[in-house]
């Protein structure tokens, strides 16, 4: 979705063609800056980008392998080779070439084959057999295998303790290892995903707002970051919004399809017929022009609710109080027209009945509470578009340091940043 976005203004774009070398891309990534990134979006993930700092693809690759249940507990190790590369040490220079891009500790189960096959002269069948036998934890076929580990090691010169070291090493390892392989997979598509975002963070975010429609949990957590990068989320708009989230000049438009009691057939003709006659020019126009969409006053009442009317010229207030006459005299008009009867539009010679719409006396009545209109944004779109709820609390609120729900919950993407007992303290 961001592609064919990006493809609007670049039509050459293909994310295929990136650069897997970008130093904006890897500096993001080393801030921590990866809501919204593939494999990076947890609390934990962002706090080892922090300290490990990678610089290319090889470092993210590892630290997708490294970030699981066992070898987890390797990464400060790691890290700490990583940064100092007095720490990095081999058991035998014949490990350098298979353990270098790792500073040499074992991270991949590829690296338990190459061992097998440089330290002991394996084949590389037999390796895979090693391999297999020490995820799956067969304790008879390791103890077979270390005798045939250690005597082949002893052919090339390694001692019987280092030989065993390394096995042991390997058989601690093995049960959680990674394949490479699929590590590389993961590792490009989340560099692919921190590309984009660092490069198009409007078409980004526009389409990863879009993917987690119906969680508001994860839309509103998606729009405060884009507020935190200046980019401003659009309250829905008839002659602008789009089905999904959508680029609007440097902003994002607020997708049609997100707000509650539209519905997708209504927002297809919405946009059809935008796209087949122009913009809406007043409210009545809106309505007469899809007065055969099978257009329901509960939808137009969320329209108006949620602001999608505002740039058409009348308060919200107005249309509350206007709309069911609106609707009512659209309907009446189709179903006259529908069963063939004679109106003033069929007689008239050169004219469209847009042309001649009844007029209708909007009240002369203030517009609703900023309070009345946020509640109303809250009800139909999930958040607010003229402000917040708690705007007049905020120095209250920032002087008494509390954290975000979302931070101490988490969900199933994101894990707490919170232990049990943590004392936290929360607004609302």
């Amino acid at each position: 979705e961001t592609e064919k976005a990006i493809r609007k203004h670049t039509p050459n774009f293909d994310i295929e063609k990136i650069p897997l070398d970008d130093k904006a891309t890897m500096s993001d990534m080393a801030k921590g800056y990866t809501d919204g990134v593939f494999q990076f979006e947890s609390g934990g993930m962002r706090s080892v980008l922090q300290s490990f700092k990678p610089e290319k693809l090889e470092d993210l690759i590892a630290i997708i392998s490294l970030y699981r249940p066992g070898p987890m507990d390797s990464i400060p190790e790691y890290i700490k080779r990583r940064h100092n590369s007095s720490e990095i040490k081999y058991k035998s220079p014949l490990l350098e070439p298979i353990l270098k891009s790792t500073y040499g500790c074992i991270v991949y189960q590829e690296q338990v084959m190459q061992i097998c096959v440089k330290i002991a002269n394996y084949s590389y069948g037999h390796a895979d057999i090693v391999r297999r036998a020490m995820s799956k934890k067969k304790a008879s076929v390791m103890e077979q295998e270390r005798s045939d580990f250690v005597s082949g090691a002893l052919k090339n010169g390694i001692s019987q303790n280092v030989a065993n070291e390394l096995f042991d090493e390997m058989l601690g390892f093995a049960k959680y290892a990674f394949n490479k392989s699929h590590a590389v997979a993961y590792a490009i598509i989340a560099y692919r995903t921190a590309y984009l975002k660092s490069k198009y963070p409007r078409e980004y975010y526009a389409s990863l707002i879009t993917s987690v429609l119906g969680n508001v949990g994860k839309t509103n957590e998606y729009i405060d970051e884009c507020e935190k990068l200046n980019i401003r989320v659009l309250p829905p708009d008839v002659n602008k919004s789009e089905v999904n989230f959508s680029v609007d000049s440097t902003n994002i438009r607020f997708g049609l399809l997100a707000l509650k009691n539209v519905g997708r057939s209504l927002i297809s003709s919405i946009i059809k017929d935008r796209e087949e006659n122009g913009e809406y020019t007043s409210f009545e126009n809106f309505v007469f022009r899809l007065k055969d969409a099978d257009i329901t006053k509960r939808q137009i009442e969320a329209l108006i609710k949620v602001g999608a009317f505002d740039s058409l010229g009348r308060h919200r207030s107005q249309l509350m109080e206007k709309y069911e006459e609106i609707v009512d005299s659209a309907t009446n008009i189709s179903r006259t027209t529908a069963h063939g009867q004679t109106d003033i539009f069929s007689i008239m010679n050169d004219s469209s009945e847009l042309e001649v719409l009844p007029k209708f006396e909007f009240p002369n009545i203030n517009e609703f509470s900023k309070k009345e209109l946020l509640m109303y944004e809250k009800e139909i779109a999930g958040i607010y578009f003229s402000g917040h709820i708690l705007d007049s609390y905020n120095k209250h609120i920032s002087a008494l340091n509390v954290q975000k729900i979302t931070d101490i919950v988490g969900d199933e993407e994101n894990e707490s940043s919170f232990k049990e007992k943590d004392a936290v303290r929360i607004a609302g």
